[in-house]
Protein backbone atom coordinates (compact mmCIF):
# COMPACT_ATOMS: atom_id res chain seq x y z
CA UNK A 1 0.00 0.00 0.00
CA UNK A 2 3.01 2.16 0.75
CA UNK A 3 4.37 2.05 -2.71
CA UNK A 4 0.90 2.47 -4.20
CA UNK A 5 0.54 5.55 -2.29
CA UNK A 6 4.01 6.66 -3.73
CA UNK A 7 3.12 6.36 -7.40
CA UNK A 8 -0.10 8.71 -6.35
CA UNK A 9 1.84 11.82 -5.77
CA UNK A 10 2.56 12.73 -8.99
CA UNK A 11 -0.82 13.15 -10.11
CA UNK A 12 -1.97 14.42 -6.64
CA UNK A 13 1.05 17.02 -7.37
CA UNK A 14 0.16 17.56 -10.72
CA UNK A 15 -3.46 18.71 -9.85
CA UNK A 16 -2.23 21.01 -7.10
CA UNK A 17 -0.08 22.80 -9.89
CA UNK A 18 -3.15 23.44 -11.43
CA UNK A 19 -5.13 24.35 -8.97
CA UNK A 20 -2.83 26.54 -7.73
CA UNK A 21 -1.02 28.37 -10.13
CA UNK A 22 2.69 27.15 -11.38
CA UNK A 23 4.25 30.26 -9.58
CA UNK A 24 2.93 28.95 -6.35
CA UNK A 25 3.37 25.68 -6.86
CA UNK A 26 6.80 25.83 -7.88
CA UNK A 27 8.12 27.97 -5.27
CA UNK A 28 6.43 25.50 -2.19
CA UNK A 29 5.79 22.51 -3.39
CA UNK A 30 7.96 21.33 -6.42
CA UNK A 31 10.38 20.43 -4.10
CA UNK A 32 8.53 17.95 -1.80
CA UNK A 33 8.83 14.18 -1.69
CA UNK A 34 6.44 11.66 -0.94
CA UNK A 35 8.03 10.31 2.00
CA UNK A 36 5.34 7.13 3.52
CA UNK A 37 1.59 6.40 4.31
CA UNK A 38 0.59 4.72 7.33
CA UNK A 39 -2.34 2.09 6.44
CA UNK A 40 -3.20 2.17 10.15
CA UNK A 41 -3.77 6.23 10.82
CA UNK A 42 -4.38 6.68 7.70
CA UNK A 43 -1.87 9.26 7.42
CA UNK A 44 0.22 10.25 4.77
CA UNK A 45 3.57 12.15 5.28
CA UNK A 46 5.48 14.14 2.49
CA UNK A 47 9.04 15.73 3.46
CA UNK A 48 10.46 18.92 2.11
CA UNK A 49 14.46 20.31 2.80
CA UNK A 50 13.85 22.43 5.87
CA UNK A 51 11.14 23.05 8.90
CA UNK A 52 10.29 26.29 8.10
CA UNK A 53 8.94 25.43 4.49
CA UNK A 54 7.58 22.62 5.97
CA UNK A 55 5.78 24.37 8.75
CA UNK A 56 4.73 26.95 5.95
CA UNK A 57 3.20 23.88 4.16
CA UNK A 58 1.21 22.55 6.30
CA UNK A 59 -0.50 25.81 7.62
CA UNK A 60 -1.08 27.25 4.21
CA UNK A 61 -1.66 24.00 1.98
CA UNK A 62 -2.84 21.35 4.52
CA UNK A 63 -6.50 21.02 3.92
CA UNK A 64 -5.58 21.22 -0.37
CA UNK A 65 -2.95 18.58 0.20
CA UNK A 66 -5.75 16.37 2.01
CA UNK A 67 -8.60 17.12 -0.17
CA UNK A 68 -6.57 16.07 -3.12
CA UNK A 69 -4.93 12.74 -1.58
CA UNK A 70 -9.04 11.50 -1.02
CA UNK A 71 -9.50 12.67 -4.30
CA UNK A 72 -7.13 9.18 -4.94
CA UNK A 73 -7.39 7.81 -2.08
CA UNK A 74 -10.44 8.09 0.33
CA UNK A 75 -8.45 6.23 3.33
CA UNK A 76 -6.15 9.35 3.50
CA UNK A 77 -7.66 10.77 7.07
CA UNK A 78 -4.56 13.77 7.46
CA UNK A 79 -1.54 14.71 5.03
CA UNK A 80 1.77 15.92 7.26
CA UNK A 81 4.56 17.71 5.79
CA UNK A 82 7.78 17.46 7.52
CA UNK A 83 11.47 19.08 6.85
CA UNK A 84 15.24 19.50 8.48
CA UNK A 85 15.46 15.73 10.16
CA UNK A 86 18.60 15.42 11.83
CA UNK A 87 19.41 19.35 11.76
CA UNK A 88 19.36 19.14 15.55
CA UNK A 89 22.72 17.35 15.76
CA UNK A 90 23.95 19.60 13.01
CA UNK A 91 22.95 22.80 13.53
CA UNK A 92 24.03 22.50 17.71
CA UNK A 93 27.88 21.17 16.64
CA UNK A 94 27.90 24.56 14.48
CA UNK A 95 26.47 26.83 16.69
CA UNK A 96 28.70 25.45 19.28
CA UNK A 97 31.82 25.76 17.38
CA UNK A 98 31.14 29.51 15.47
CA UNK A 99 29.13 31.33 17.76
CA UNK A 100 29.81 32.78 21.19
CA UNK A 101 28.89 31.23 24.40
CA UNK A 102 29.24 27.59 23.01
CA UNK A 103 27.56 26.34 26.23
CA UNK A 104 24.45 28.42 25.98
CA UNK A 105 23.77 29.26 22.38
CA UNK A 106 22.84 25.67 21.37
CA UNK A 107 20.36 25.61 24.38
CA UNK A 108 18.79 28.87 24.13
CA UNK A 109 18.17 28.23 20.07
CA UNK A 110 16.89 24.91 21.04
CA UNK A 111 14.45 26.74 23.46
CA UNK A 112 13.41 29.47 21.62
CA UNK A 113 12.68 26.51 18.31
CA UNK A 114 10.52 24.72 21.13
CA UNK A 115 8.34 27.78 21.92
CA UNK A 116 8.25 28.21 18.31
CA UNK A 117 7.17 24.91 17.35
CA UNK A 118 4.04 24.74 20.23
CA UNK A 119 2.79 28.05 18.94
CA UNK A 120 2.82 26.73 15.97
CA UNK A 121 1.09 23.20 16.37
CA UNK A 122 -1.38 25.21 18.66
CA UNK A 123 -2.33 27.16 16.06
CA UNK A 124 -2.64 24.40 13.40
CA UNK A 125 -6.48 23.19 12.73
CA UNK A 126 -7.41 19.80 13.88
CA UNK A 127 -7.69 17.34 11.26
CA UNK A 128 -9.63 14.47 13.31
CA UNK A 129 -12.82 14.99 14.43
CA UNK A 130 -13.39 14.84 18.41
CA UNK A 131 -14.87 11.49 19.44
CA UNK A 132 -16.59 10.35 22.58
CA UNK A 133 -14.39 10.50 25.32
CA UNK A 134 -12.80 7.40 26.91
CA UNK A 135 -10.23 6.13 29.35
CA UNK A 136 -6.64 5.68 27.56
CA UNK A 137 -5.71 2.15 27.20
CA UNK A 138 -2.60 1.00 26.34
CA UNK A 139 -1.63 -2.55 25.09
CA UNK A 140 1.01 -4.42 23.82
CA UNK A 141 0.16 -7.85 22.29
CA UNK A 142 1.61 -9.70 19.36
CA UNK A 143 -0.54 -11.62 17.58
CA UNK A 144 -0.38 -15.68 17.78
CA UNK A 145 -0.30 -15.87 13.58
CA UNK A 146 2.88 -13.27 13.97
CA UNK A 147 4.69 -13.96 16.59
CA UNK A 148 7.09 -15.73 14.80
CA UNK A 149 8.00 -13.55 12.90
CA UNK A 150 8.20 -11.02 15.35
CA UNK A 151 10.71 -12.35 17.69
CA UNK A 152 12.54 -13.54 14.69
CA UNK A 153 12.66 -10.56 12.34
CA UNK A 154 11.58 -7.46 14.06
CA UNK A 155 12.91 -7.73 16.97
CA UNK A 156 16.41 -8.44 16.00
CA UNK A 157 16.70 -6.14 13.15
CA UNK A 158 14.83 -3.19 15.20
CA UNK A 159 17.70 -3.91 18.38
CA UNK A 160 20.07 -3.72 15.87
CA UNK A 161 18.76 -0.09 14.15
CA UNK A 162 18.49 1.50 17.34
CA UNK A 163 22.03 0.37 18.69
CA UNK A 164 23.63 1.39 15.50
CA UNK A 165 21.33 5.12 15.76
CA UNK A 166 21.84 5.78 19.41
CA UNK A 167 25.53 4.76 18.95
CA UNK A 168 26.20 6.89 16.16
CA UNK A 169 24.03 10.04 18.15
CA UNK A 170 26.26 9.35 21.80
CA UNK A 171 29.39 7.49 21.33
CA UNK A 172 30.57 7.87 18.39
CA UNK A 173 31.22 11.57 19.03
CA UNK A 174 32.97 10.83 21.90
CA UNK A 175 34.34 8.34 20.27
CA UNK A 176 35.97 11.28 17.31
CA UNK A 177 37.04 13.52 20.39
CA UNK A 178 38.98 10.99 22.24
CA UNK A 179 40.37 8.84 19.93
CA UNK A 180 40.58 11.33 16.50
CA UNK A 181 41.10 14.26 18.31
CA UNK A 182 38.79 15.77 16.92
CA UNK A 183 38.24 19.27 18.54
CA UNK A 184 35.50 21.11 15.77
CA UNK A 185 31.93 21.05 17.13
CA UNK A 186 30.61 21.03 13.98
CA UNK A 187 32.05 17.62 13.03
CA UNK A 188 31.72 16.09 16.40
CA UNK A 189 27.72 17.21 15.64
CA UNK A 190 27.95 15.83 12.51
CA UNK A 191 27.48 12.34 13.13
CA UNK A 192 24.30 12.68 14.42
CA UNK A 193 23.07 14.98 11.41
CA UNK A 194 24.32 12.47 9.02
CA UNK A 195 22.77 9.41 10.40
CA UNK A 196 19.33 10.74 10.78
CA UNK A 197 19.70 12.59 7.28
CA UNK A 198 20.71 9.92 5.32
CA UNK A 199 18.37 7.49 7.03
CA UNK A 200 15.30 9.58 6.13
CA UNK A 201 16.82 9.60 2.48
CA UNK A 202 17.33 6.23 1.65
CA UNK A 203 13.63 5.52 3.00
CA UNK A 204 12.85 7.91 -0.14
CA UNK A 205 15.11 7.13 -2.71
CA UNK A 206 14.11 2.85 -2.11
CA UNK A 207 10.81 3.83 -0.70
CA UNK A 208 9.11 1.08 -3.71
CA UNK A 209 11.84 -1.78 -2.59
CA UNK A 210 9.61 -4.67 -0.11
CA UNK A 211 10.19 -4.95 3.76
CA UNK A 212 11.61 -8.16 3.60
CA UNK A 213 14.53 -6.72 0.92
CA UNK A 214 15.10 -3.30 2.98
CA UNK A 215 15.39 -5.42 5.99
CA UNK A 216 17.91 -7.74 4.18
CA UNK A 217 19.97 -5.01 2.47
CA UNK A 218 20.02 -2.43 6.05
CA UNK A 219 21.69 -5.45 8.14
CA UNK A 220 24.11 -5.85 5.99
CA UNK A 221 25.04 -2.69 4.79
CA UNK A 222 24.87 -1.24 8.09
CA UNK A 223 26.79 -4.16 9.39
CA UNK A 224 30.04 -3.91 6.78
CA UNK A 225 29.92 0.01 7.07
CA UNK A 226 30.25 0.64 10.61
CA UNK A 227 33.77 -1.47 10.40
CA UNK A 228 34.94 2.30 8.66
CA UNK A 229 33.47 4.25 11.96
CA UNK A 230 36.01 1.52 13.96
CA UNK A 231 38.78 1.98 10.77
CA UNK A 232 38.95 6.07 11.36
CA UNK A 233 40.78 5.44 14.11
CA UNK A 234 43.53 3.76 13.58
CA UNK A 235 44.12 5.73 10.42
CA UNK A 236 43.39 8.61 11.87
CA UNK A 237 40.51 9.55 9.63
CA UNK A 238 37.79 11.76 10.40
CA UNK A 239 36.31 12.19 6.92
CA UNK A 240 36.41 8.16 6.73
CA UNK A 241 34.51 7.70 10.02
CA UNK A 242 31.78 10.28 8.94
CA UNK A 243 31.66 8.91 5.63
CA UNK A 244 30.86 5.19 7.08
CA UNK A 245 28.82 7.34 10.02
CA UNK A 246 26.56 8.31 6.54
CA UNK A 247 26.00 4.94 5.22
CA UNK A 248 25.28 3.56 8.19
CA UNK A 249 22.54 5.55 8.57
CA UNK A 250 21.21 5.11 5.15
CA UNK A 251 21.17 1.28 5.75
CA UNK A 252 19.41 1.58 8.92
CA UNK A 253 16.63 3.52 7.49
CA UNK A 254 15.91 0.84 5.04
CA UNK A 255 15.38 -1.71 8.01
CA UNK A 256 13.56 0.94 9.44
CA UNK A 257 11.77 1.04 6.63
CA UNK A 258 11.53 -2.61 6.32
CA UNK A 259 10.29 -2.78 10.18
CA UNK A 260 7.82 -0.90 9.42
CA UNK A 261 6.24 -2.07 6.44
CA UNK A 262 6.58 -5.86 7.09
CA UNK A 263 4.12 -5.18 9.73
CA UNK A 264 1.30 -3.70 7.41
CA UNK A 265 2.15 -6.69 5.16
CA UNK A 266 1.29 -9.54 6.79
CA UNK A 267 -0.90 -8.59 10.16
CA UNK A 268 -4.42 -7.98 10.43
CA UNK A 269 -5.64 -4.82 10.57
CA UNK A 270 -7.22 -5.58 13.36
CA UNK A 271 -3.92 -6.08 15.79
CA UNK A 272 -1.71 -3.92 13.42
CA UNK A 273 -1.58 -1.31 15.83
CA UNK A 274 -0.79 -3.69 18.93
CA UNK A 275 1.83 -5.24 16.36
CA UNK A 276 3.62 -1.83 15.91
CA UNK A 277 3.28 -0.25 19.24
CA UNK A 278 5.12 -3.74 20.32
CA UNK A 279 8.12 -3.72 17.32
CA UNK A 280 8.78 0.12 18.75
CA UNK A 281 8.84 -0.88 22.00
CA UNK A 282 11.60 -3.79 21.12
CA UNK A 283 12.99 -1.12 19.51
CA UNK A 284 13.88 1.74 22.22
CA UNK A 285 14.44 -1.15 24.94
CA UNK A 286 16.65 -3.06 23.11
CA UNK A 287 19.12 -0.49 21.21
CA UNK A 288 18.73 2.67 22.61
CA UNK A 289 18.50 1.71 26.20
CA UNK A 290 20.31 -1.20 27.63
CA UNK A 291 22.66 -2.58 24.90
CA UNK A 292 23.58 0.63 24.66
CA UNK A 293 24.56 1.36 28.88
CA UNK A 294 26.54 -1.99 28.35
CA UNK A 295 28.46 -0.78 25.34
CA UNK A 296 29.19 2.41 27.32
CA UNK A 297 30.60 0.18 30.51
CA UNK A 298 32.75 -1.94 27.86
CA UNK A 299 34.25 1.46 26.54
CA UNK A 300 35.68 2.15 30.17
CA UNK A 301 36.43 -1.26 30.98
CA UNK A 302 38.45 -2.03 27.66
CA UNK A 303 38.28 1.44 25.91
CA UNK A 304 36.49 2.69 23.55
CA UNK A 305 37.83 1.63 20.36
CA UNK A 306 37.66 -2.23 21.57
CA UNK A 307 34.30 -1.89 22.74
CA UNK A 308 32.89 -1.05 19.17
CA UNK A 309 34.60 -3.72 17.44
CA UNK A 310 32.71 -5.90 19.68
CA UNK A 311 29.57 -4.59 19.33
CA UNK A 312 30.12 -4.63 15.63
CA UNK A 313 31.15 -8.49 15.51
CA UNK A 314 27.72 -9.43 17.95
CA UNK A 315 25.92 -7.35 15.63
CA UNK A 316 27.19 -9.13 12.70
CA UNK A 317 26.37 -12.08 14.16
CA UNK A 318 22.98 -11.03 15.27
CA UNK A 319 22.18 -9.84 11.53
CA UNK A 320 23.42 -12.85 10.02
CA UNK A 321 21.17 -15.05 11.72
CA UNK A 322 18.47 -12.57 11.45
CA UNK A 323 18.92 -13.05 7.20
CA UNK A 324 19.74 -17.05 7.34
CA UNK A 325 17.24 -18.23 10.02
CA UNK A 326 14.84 -15.46 10.99
CA UNK A 327 13.41 -14.32 7.36
CA UNK A 328 12.98 -17.85 7.21
CA UNK A 329 9.51 -17.47 9.67
CA UNK A 330 7.84 -15.39 6.63
CA UNK A 331 7.42 -18.46 4.37
CA UNK A 332 4.32 -19.39 6.59
CA UNK A 333 2.74 -16.15 5.18
CA UNK A 334 3.30 -16.43 2.00
CA UNK A 335 -0.21 -16.71 1.17
CA UNK A 336 -0.53 -13.16 2.60
CA UNK A 337 -0.16 -10.23 0.67
CA UNK A 338 3.19 -8.94 1.34
CA UNK A 339 4.21 -11.82 2.73
CA UNK A 340 7.50 -11.79 0.99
Amino acid sequence: MNADAATLWPRVAEGLRRDLGARTFDHWLKPVRFAEYCTLSGVVTLETASRFSANWINERFGERLELAWRQLLPAVRSVSVRGGLGLGPGLGGVFAQYLPNPLRTPFLVHLVAVVVAAVLVLSLPETVARGPRRPLTVRLEVPAAERSVFWRVLVPSGMILSLFDAVCLSLVPVFQVRELGVTNYALVGASGFLVLTTGAISQIIFRTMSPTRSITTGLIVSCIAFVGVICGAPLASAPLLLASVAVTGGACGLFMKGGNGLPTAIAPARGLGELISSYYVACYLGGFSVPLVVVGVLADLIGLTVALVVMTLLTAVAALWTILVGLRSLHGLAGRPGGH
